[in-house]
Order: C-alpha cells, then sequence, then structure tokens
C-alpha cells in the first residue's frame, strides 16, 4: 500500500488524497517486475528506487502498463472533496487515516478469503504509530470506528485475516508499484477523469471508496 497527495487541509495542500493496495498473489512477481523494468530502463530511471513522483511521463505509463498485464487486484480509497470533511476529521487525521486503510485492506482481503494477506506499508508517511494501525486493522477495526465515530462513518462488520508490516519502499518492490498505482490514480481524479495511465490497469480495479460520501 502507498499514497499520493496529503492529508492535510490547508490552501497548501493537495486537492486530493489517494491511497491504494494492490495485491499479487506472491511476493517475487513485484520483485521480478522491478528487476527485469530496472534492466531495460536503468539509465532513464537513474536512481536505485522506483518512484512515480521522480519518474518521466513514460517510464510512468510503462510500469502501470506492466501492472495491469498482472494478475493482480488493485482497491483503493480517496478523499476527493477536502472541502466536504467535517472538523472533526480534518483534526484527527490518524484515525482517518485508519479508516480509509481499512476500507482498501478489506476489501482486497475479503476477495482473497481462505488466504493470509501480508499487508506491507511505507513507514515513512507521516508517521503515524504502527502499533496504531496494526491493532486498528488486525483487530476489529468495525468496533474502533463505531466508538472512535458515534456513526459519523459507516462500516460493515467483517474480520480481516491480515498481517501488517512496515518497510521502507526502497527496500520493497510491493511498495514501489504500489506509489505508481496511487500515482496513476491521483492523475486520473486530479485531471479530470484523465485516464492516461489509470486505463493501463482499470481493469484491475476491485475496490473504490470515494470519501467522504453524499
Amino acid at each position: 500500500m502507498d499514497e499520493s497527495g496529503d492529508l492535510g487541509f490547508g490552501a497548501s495542500s493537495s486537492p486530493i488524497f489517494v491511497i491504494s493496495a494492490v495485491v499479487f498473489a506472491d511476493s517475487k512477481t513485484p520483485t521480478k517486475l522491478v528487476k527485469q523494468f530496472r534492466a531495460r530502463k536503468l539509465s532513464a530511471i537513474g536512481t536505485t528506487e522506483l518512484k512515480w513522483t521522480k519518474s518521466s511521463e513514460d517510464v510512468r505509463e510503462e510500469v502501470v502498463r506492466r501492472v495491469g498485464m498482472e494478475d493482480v487486484d488493485i482497491g483503493y480509497a480517496a478523499i476527493l472533496w477536502k472541502n466536504r470533511v467535517s472538523d472533526r476529521l480534518k483534526n484527527s487525521k490518524t484515525p482517518l487515516y485508519n479508516y480509509l486503510c481499512y476500507q482498501v485492506i478489506r476489501w482486497l482481503a475479503n476477495r482473497r478469503r481462505g488466504h493470509v494477506c501480508d499487508v506491507v506499508l511505507d513507514r515513512s508517511k507521516y508517521g503515524f504509530a504502527e502499533t496504531d494501525i496494526n491493532q486498528y486493522v488486525e483487530s476489529d477495526g468495525y468496533k474502533m470506528v463505531v466508538t472512535e465515530w458515534g456513526g459519523q462513518l459507516v462500516l460493515v462488520p467483517s474480520h480481516l485475516n491480515v498481517k501488517l508490516q512496515h518497510k521502507d519502499s526502497g527496500e520493497d518492490a510491493g511498495l514501489q508499484i504500489a506509489d505508481f498505482v496511487a500515482g496513476a490514480v491521483y492523475h486520473y481524479w486530479k485531471n479530470g477523469k484523465n485516464d492516461k495511465y489509470m486505463r493501463h490497469f482499470k481493469r484491475r480495479v476491485c475496490g473504490e471508496y470515494l470519501f467522504p460520501r453524499a
């Protein structure tokens, strides 16, 4: 899982915020994709880590095109209307971040029923306490949502068979792939549903949560 945009609500903040996840059948596939891509595009990339923000349009498009060719599940949550988020949520970024992560994880985990899902998050984002989000997702996130928000946020009970890990994006190929997917989703919504990048993997998207609701 990775993000694009920021979770701020000030004048200089990004207009939207996206959390996205890419589910591979095994951990070898994203590693293979990144190694193969870097072997062909090393001079164009010029860095030890694939990153959306540091890549050219051609590199961005080729990466997401390759992702769309794989048998993957993609889910994302996006805050599209920051001006409609309540003041209470604007001042509670950690619970809001946890809630959006939970929405994405529960979709993808429920599609893999019978299997433990190893979820990897980028530990560099926002500095949120790892134990906080781990307890939130791995225990009963539904009850925590009800307790914290008293009905302001809607969630259906669901037990998730997941295990969370926190890594630096430079050491995990899956995070680098998720970074490109998040960037493509961000580009899609920020530019009026411009699917220059997202068209390559749109058919792989199985979960979409646009926030806030009506």
